[in-house]
């Protein structure tokens, strides 16, 4: 049938090349045993027992573009009316139009269905042929009275539509010779930023938590792209789409209440070695020095290198180290913060988004503090030793059973399977707070990185009030400002997502104007004495008058622009003022004293000579480095192998890796590629 118009003819051309490469292509080779090559070059041994098995290709059955019952599908959802739709729903004969195997053809381009929106951008090109059931079609147009009525017909006879229904896209990326793309009905929704759709894809039970995945078949070559749940899904899009509201996507999750969505919930992403600090307290037996009784002592234990030990502190940390390994779960704030400090680091294209979805998660109160980490009172602990206590905590196995009972006795937190911690409050609320500290880390990375690469201080400024109100909604503002600078800052670099590379003057940053929000807790006396007296010495005066109300305290730090000074020991068995050259040495000895009479005062010069240190700059650079690159692939191998299997593993050459806390990680690693990498 001849068509009059241009984009008719287009479309015959591109449909008839699609019907040659795609559709007849299963039938060249009758033995349906027989897999495509896939980009791995696998073995036909490691394809058995794939959902994928066999090529894909456009759904058969469906309805063209120009068909007319495509074209009376498109009036009727488009009917700003419901009362049509539900007629056509309720009449057997028309009912079975809107199911979920049937598919119409569609152009990919908005703006040809929908009247006077001429400005609507396209899912992939206009050039692509979209293969989408009813559901997938008022998504795409954004119909949502129709998908509205479609989601209630779930109750009725059988279900209408499915969640994960497969949707097909034909020429994405090859307009010539012809590929083929399936996703599922999320993927819509962020292409078309179809926000409003969220909600009714929750009613036909959608879980965002469940894994999905993208499969591109280009001729004899198919690529899967795995989908944990939802935020990787929004992490793919998000690269070639700065401008994806992740914000809105999360509000919108919030919002529709729906079971099926937790706010709260923490994914598991296998498991994680960590840096830290092993802290003692120094007590007569194990330290010859009397005047150092009572204070802390804490070795530097990394997980690629064995610690020193300098001989007067053997019978301090006279046990062999363990490098702790803990189970590595994630929030959706902490994982999107992540693909910033990771994945996003040179351009920083999504970060404007990203802060946003951090402000939501603040918003609906992520970042609390939980009321069971409140009654354990060492909250308020300098943050190293939060970390400390989190890693090494025991905690009863059933806070239920009776005393006398196996499972009332006390377990390693860190030693327990991750289903057995998120079935159980008073174990998970410790990983919730970890996770918390970790975000904390990871936003002082992403303002280091944006003051190195000169942004406006007006982003600099708004990552900075994030921060602020991060601490002080989960009470980590406390142990922040409250104790020595060194307590601070090896705590941000003792957690899983750390940055190695963190300088002070960015810790401090936030310190100066984190007093302005100490003032719902504290008097105005009690903020001026967690300074020293030198600290709020004027420039231009020799009085050392301290302010007496918060607008001279805000005059102070934020005009000013004055300098944090931290009090830090000094003195033989301290480290001195230089935390970043405490950081380059594995297993040096740090003091942590409380006694402010025996610490002195950190001048601007001083401050300035730590982090401009090249050598050391260039160290920090080269770990900050190979800690992204190791954290990605971690990550990059988990995500696979949840849908492929000990498969991937074996084809790229990457067994699982085994952590044993004894080893170091490059012993871990070693021994996992001793492991043969391919199956028998």
């Amino acid at each position: 049938m001849s068509r009059n118009s241009e984009m008719g003819a287009i479309m015959d051309t591109q449909w008839k090349c699609s019907k040659e490469i795609v559709g007849q292509e299963t039938t060249v080779n009758t033995n349906r045993d027989e897999c495509p090559r896939n980009f791995l070059n696998m073995p036909k041994i490691m394809h058995q027992g794939w959902d994928n098995k066999y090529a894909i290709g456009v759904p058969e059955g469906f309805f063209g573009a120009n068909h007319c019952n495509t074209k009376w599908l498109l009036n009727v959802m488009g009917d700003t009316s419901d009362f049509r739709l539900m007629r056509m729903l309720k009449q057997g004969r028309t009912r079975i139009m809107f199911e979920t195997d049937q598919y119409y053809q569609l152009l990919d381009q908005p703006s040809k269905y929908l009247k006077g929106n001429l400005l609507e951008r396209p899912m992939f090109n206009s050039k692509v042929l979209l293969f989408l059931n009813p559901f997938g079609i008022a998504i795409y147009l954004r119909y949502y009275n129709a998908l509205k009525i479609i989601a209630k017909q779930q109750k009725y006879r059988k279900p209408m539509i499915y969640y994960n229904q497969n949707n097909y896209a034909a020429f994405v990326n090859d307009t010539s010779s012809g590929d083929v793309l399936v996703f599922h009905f999320d993927y819509i929704i962020l292409k078309r930023e179809a926000y409003g759709a969220i909600r009714h894809l929750l009613a036909i039970k959608w879980c965002p938590g469940d894994s999905s995945k993208l499969v591109y078949r280009r001729r004899y070559y198919q690529y899967i792209t795995p989908f944990l749940d939802w935020v990787d899904i929004c992490r793919n899009v998000i690269k070639r789409k700065p401008n994806l509201q992740l914000s809105r996507i999360t509000q919108e999750m919030v919002d529709a209440h729906s079971p099926q969505f937790k706010l709260f919930e923490l994914k598991e992403m296998g498991q994680v070695m960590l840096e830290y600090f092993e802290l003692k307290k120094l007590t007569p037996e194990n330290y010859h020095d009397a005047n150092n009784h009572g204070m802390y002592a804490g070795r530097k234990l990394l997980h690629d290198k064995e610690p020193s030990l300098p001989s007067d502190y053997v019978k301090v940390f006279e046990n062999k180290p363990a490098r702790p390994v803990i189970p590595h779960a994630v929030s959706a704030a902490r994982r999107f913060l992540m693909y910033t400090y990771y994945y996003d680091y040179e351009h920083l294209t999504t970060l404007s988004q990203i802060l946003s979805v951090t402000e939501t998660f603040l918003k609906n109160r992520y970042f609390s503090c939980n009321p069971r980490c409140i009654e354990a009172s060492w909250h308020k602990d300098p943050l190293l030793f939060q970390i400390y206590d989190i890693v090494n905590m025991q905690v009863p196995e059933d806070l239920e059973a009776d005393q006398d009972s196996e499972k009332a006795k006390k377990v390693v937190l860190r030693e327990q399977m991750w289903s057995d911690i998120a079935a159980k409050p008073h174990m998970s609320c410790w990983f919730h707070r970890f996770d918390i500290l970790n975000c904390v880390s990871l936003l002082f990375g992403v303002m280091q990185n944006c003051i190195l690469k000169n942004f406006p201080s007006i982003i600099i400024d708004r990552i900075c009030r994030i921060l602020i109100d991060v601490l002080s909604s989960s009470e980590f503002i406390e142990p922040l400002l409250s104790y020595s600078f060194y307590d601070t800052f090896f705590g941000l670099t003792c957690l899983a997502n750390c940055v190695p590379g963190l300088q002070s003057t960015s810790v401090m940053r936030v310190m100066k104007k984190a007093p302005l929000v100490l003032t719902k807790v504290y008097s105005i006396p009690q903020i001026s004495d967690m300074f020293s007296p030198g600290f709020w010495r004027r420039r231009d005066a020799v009085n050392e008058d301290r302010p007496a109300t918060l607008d001279e305290i805000g005059e102070f730090l934020v005009q000013r622009k004055r300098l944090m000074s931290m009090r830090i020991m000094t003195g033989e068995g301290g480290e001195g003022m230089s935390c970043t050259s405490a950081m380059g040495n594995a297993g040096s000895i740090i003091m942590f004293a409380r006694q402010t009479e025996r610490m002195v005062e950190v001048t601007q010069a001083e401050e300035e000579t730590v982090d401009s240190s090249k050598s050391d700059t260039v160290k920090k650079a080269q770990d900050e480095a190979l800690h992204i690159k190791r954290f990605t692939r971690q990550e990059i191998d988990f995500r696979y192998s949840c849908v492929f299997g000990q498969t991937f593993r074996y084809a790229v050459g990457r067994p699982k890796l085994i952590l044993d806390e004894t080893k170091t990680l490059s012993q871990n690693e070693k021994e996992s590629r001793d492991v043969p990498s391919r199956l028998p």
